[in-house]
């Protein structure tokens, strides 16, 4: 220990700090206790500054002493990292306004004052949103108005206003009328949790006003020198770039990733969605032209100046993690250079390490902060650089010498280019199991895209960067034309790569322990300073890599291929105001019936893939569509693009008679999925124990609407029955009803537990053991309630929702069925 603290005491100062937000994260140790250790550490080591010299005891054993201060010495620092991770991310004012809601919206009166440039995105198709589209504000709260009047509040939130309303702008204080709510935990296993990314920026609640109608500007504020110059750009961009391509200029030149939602799916899928996160491409290269502009001084003004530029542009950014790392390696860079001196890249890299940390504890569990370090730690240590090869041979190394400029050029570029990729495809290979582990997708296009893309990368950011600034016309739309040109670039190469579906894998990765174990054996391996350890911990990271990459591989064939397990798994899929359904049979198959929200389905998609990837299913085996609304089916569209479907069951009315077939009949054959029709008293026998029975198609109803003609599946397991009811209703469901059917073990309840399905009718008829309503964030009604919880011939009914209770798991086995909600006391309960 104390010959890391003498050789590396910057990397044991990083551990300290680790170590400390990692005990205070999951130990739940409070505020005064780390104020206490850290005090009691600083009076020991100022006793044994004083005492040193006159105290016998210690002139006696002085390494005893020494170790005795080194001690003290990483109580400080794990004490100072643990106190300051707890207030920043478990103290919260009182006035809180999160702390007075639920996860529920609750109508709401405020005043809030507007504290960044807002964003409008236009109406999209399909959208639940009813006017022009959507805003998206951030705001600080400034008071409520409750029942005695007027109360002080705050809170960091996220404002959504339907419509346009640009007008607003930061410093604004508005007073708004409606709905506020907790930020929600995720609903499914293997969902990013949201109200934890959330968090990181201590934002808990959300709020929702219907109208711009319902939002009044009280007054206008100035706001500082950084939150001015951030709107006047924001304001530039805005009108010097085409609609089409201000998303990716607002994320590349305002460092504003949220601005790329409609472009992200593609960007994923490619791998290149890195390029548009501002980090140490973007910070070199506006160190590098800030160095080479500057040329014309000399010396300290110069130094400070490159310095400026740099955490100027860190700081209009946004001042993430990932841009603080590269600032601080940025500056250490310029000072040795200019100072002609050598750092050692694991210093600054710790150093870098230490400033993001003290600066945003919590960011030591974010996915963007540990991918930065870790790709430059890669780039660091594994970087290829192919120098040219010097011949022994006189006469070569002559010719060599006086060959023409253009020979030089294309062997000098092609060292380059052959550099980059080498570099490329070490960093994908090395970060491949952190990025399948934390966003479940990766594409083998990423290796050369990012090289192939850095040059009108580089061309887009620099014009993007001098269209801001304040020139003749001409020339600044010069600027732009390049920017936007070379942007497009970018678009449409992105574009044509994503269509080759087989550049890309999906896959739910693997477990926080071995990718903990994975990546410490990379760090032994590569160290300086733990020599006796490297050449087992190089043996172990082959080994663990190896292993990791054969169960990625081999997840979703072993997942699908067979099942040694006797029970047929039910999950009930939360997706808001939609429905999703997976049944995994005994022999592995699963089926899945509709996918849907209230929305444009991208949401839903999202969901049902995260449960899919968490339960390691590689493949739907049958897909059934109950009926043609879209909240039953607009999530296919998306899920195909990562999850293979082989065959689709639809019912002979909704080919017939639904309106919105043909288009999603296309759908389904553009991505290769067999088409097979159904009708009324059709039977499957996906096992030799089970079977599905189509109970009700509503092909003679060629009056009524898609909800009554509801595809009605019983699904029939060791003595058990699982009711999907879709949406039925009115004729359907008096059709339906007249059936005999006997004691149904589990149900989902038709049309979302609302009142239309005559809940009384349909609960006396099928008497469910346990009713599922596939909910939105509406209550639902007492009467349903009362229905579906009611006695029915003495056996006591229960009511479940996921809304309230998560993704809902149900079990059927021989001995009978066990429901495993994610919530089981519902959510509001979990949490506290």
């Amino acid at each position: 220990m104390d010959s890391l603290l003498k050789k590396r005491p910057l990397a044991a100062a990083l551990g300290c700090l680790v170590c400390g937000i990692i005990l205070d994260r999951y130990a739940s140790i409070g505020p005064s206790h780390w104020l206490k250790a850290c005090t009691v550490s600083l009076i020991g080591i100022l006793g044994y500054r004083l005492l040193r010299p006159h105290w016998n005891p210690i002139k006696a054993h002085p390494r005893l002493a020494t170790s005795c201060s080194h001690v003290a010495v990483i109580l400080i620092l794990t004490s100072l990292a643990g106190f300051l991770h707890h207030w920043d991310w478990s103290l919260y004012s009182r006035n809180n306004l999160a702390l007075r809601l639920s996860y529920d919206p609750s109508p709401c009166h405020f005043t809030c004052l507007v504290t960044q440039p807002v964003s409008y995105a236009r109406q999209i198709r399909n959208s639940s949103w009813q006017h022009n589209g959507k805003t998206k504000v951030h705001v600080q709260i400034q008071s409520v108005k409750e029942a005695g009047g007027w109360r002080t509040a705050d809170g960091i939130a996220t404002l959504w206003i339907g419509g346009n309303a640009a007008w607003l702008r930061t410093g604004d204080l508005i007073e708004c009328w409606g709905h506020a709510w907790r930020v929600n935990p995720n609903r499914n296993p293997g969902e990013t949790d949201f109200s934890i990314v959330m968090r990181h920026r201590r934002e808990k609640l959300q709020i929702k006003v219907a109208s711009q109608k319902s939002v009044q500007r009280l007054s206008k504020t100035r706001p500082g020198i950084v939150a001015r110059l951030h709107q006047y750009f924001f304001d530039r961009v805005q009108h010097s770039f085409d609609p089409e391509i201000m998303p990716m200029a607002q994320a590349l030149i305002l460092g504003n990733p949220g601005a790329l939602a409609t472009h992200r799916d593609k960007f994923i899928a490619t791998g290149t969605i890195h390029l548009f996160a501002v980090s140490g491409l973007h910070v070199g290269l506006i160190a590098f032209f800030g160095h080479w502009m500057l040329s014309i001084a000399t010396g300290r003004p110069r130094l400070i100046a490159v310095v400026v530029i740099i955490w100027c542009y860190a700081m209009f950014t946004g001042l993430r993690p990932p841009v603080m790392r590269a600032a601080v390696l940025a500056t250490a860079a310029v000072l040795a250079f200019n100072s002609h001196k050598l750092v050692q890249k694991d210093n600054i890299l710790c150093a870098a390490g230490i400033v993001v940390l003290l600066c945003d504890p919590s960011s030591l569990f974010q996915a963007g902060t540990q991918l930065s370090f870790l790709a430059y730690f890669v780039v660091s240590r594994f970087s290829f650089n192919r120098r040219p090869n010097v011949s022994n041979n006189g006469i070569e190394r002559l010719i060599s010498d006086h060959q023409s400029l253009p020979v030089t050029a294309m062997a000098t570029m092609w060292r380059w280019v052959y550099a980059a990729l080498w570099t490329s495809l070490i960093v994908w290979s090395a970060t491949l199991p952190f990025v399948l582990t934390n966003f479940q997708i990766s594409s083998w296009w990423s290796v050369i895209l990012s090289v192939g893309l850095t040059p009108p990368l580089i061309v887009s950011l620099i014009s993007g960067l001098a269209s801001l600034i304040p020139m003749p016309e001409h020339l600044s739309s010069l600027c732009v034309d390049t920017c936007t040109a070379s942007l497009a670039l970018i678009q449409t190469t992105t574009s044509w790569c994503s269509d080759f579906t087989w550049s890309r894998y999906s896959t739910a990765g693997t477990s926080s322990a071995l990718l903990l174990l994975l990546y410490a054996c990379l760090l032994i391996s590569k160290s300086t300073w733990i020599t006796s350890l490297r050449r087992v911990a190089h043996t172990m990271f082959v080994v663990v890599y190896a292993y990791i990459g054969l169960s990625i591989i081999t997840a979703g064939h072993i997942s699908n291929s067979s099942s040694t397990e006797n029970r047929m798994r039910v999950r009930f899929v939360s997706v808001g105001h939609g429905c999703c359904v997976l049944i995994t049979f005994p022999n592995g198959s699963t089926w899945m019936y509709d996918a849907g929200e209230l929305g444009t389905g991208k949401n839903a998609a999202q969901s049902i893939q995260s449960v899919l990837w968490h339960a390691g299913i590689s493949k739907i085996d049958t897909l059934v569509i109950s009926h043609m609304d879209k909240d039953h089916f607009n999530a296919i569209p998306h899920l195909v693009r990562q999850t293979p479907i082989e065959r689709c069951v639809i019912a002979d009315a909704t080919v017939l008679l639904g309106r919105k077939w043909p288009g999603f009949e296309r759908v389904l054959r553009d991505a290769g999925i067999r088409i097979e029709q159904c009708r009324t008293g059709t039977i499957f026998t996906p096992t030799t124990n089970t079977k599905v029975h189509v109970r009700f198609t509503g092909k003679e109803l060629v009056q009524s609407n898609d909800n009554a003609r509801s595809t009605v599946l019983e699904i029939t397991i060791y003595d058990q029955s699982l009711l999907l009811a879709g949406d039925i209703e009115g004729d359907g469901l008096e059709i339906l009803t007249r059936q005999p059917i006997n004691k149904t073990t589990v149900l989902l309840a038709p049309h979302h537990g609302s009142l239309h399905s005559s809940p009384e009718k349909f609960a006396a008829w099928c008497r469910p053991g346990l009713t599922i309503a596939s909910t939105g964030r509406h209550r639902i009604p007492t009467r349903v309630i009362t229905a579906y919880s009611a006695n029915h011939q003495g056996l006591p009914s229960l009511l479940l929702s996921t809304h309230r209770h998560g993704c809902i798991t149900v079990d059927f086995t021989p001995d009978g069925i066990k429901c495993m909600p994610l919530f089981p006391n519902g959510m509001d309960q979990s949490r506290r």
